[in-house]
This record gives structure tokens, sequence and C-alpha cells, in this order.
């Protein structure tokens, strides 16, 4: 393994790890908004 292929290596990581913090973020994300749309939902619901 020669210097340029192991600098690939480390970017190729750092590019996976933070791409997949990123889905983690929005998967979070979305989970907190269905949360929230159900306790809507229950909320308006039970006037009703």
């Amino acid at each position: 393994m020669n210097a340029l292929s192991g600098l690939q290596n480390l970017a190729n990581s750092i590019y996976c790890r933070d791409y997949v913090g990123l889905i983690s973020i929005a998967h979070q994300a979305a989970l907190r908004l269905h949360n929230l749309c159900a306790r809507f939902r229950a909320l308006f619901t039970s006037y009703a």
C-alpha cells in the first residue's frame, strides 16, 4: 500500500462515517416527527 492509496482509504472512511452520521440524524428526525404527528392525532381525535 502506498501513501496515496492510504490517503484515499482515509478519505473514503471519513466520507462513509459522515454519510452514516447524516442518515442517523435524518432517521432520528423522522421518528420524532412521526411521534409528534401521532400525539397530535391522538389529541384531536380524543376531542371529536
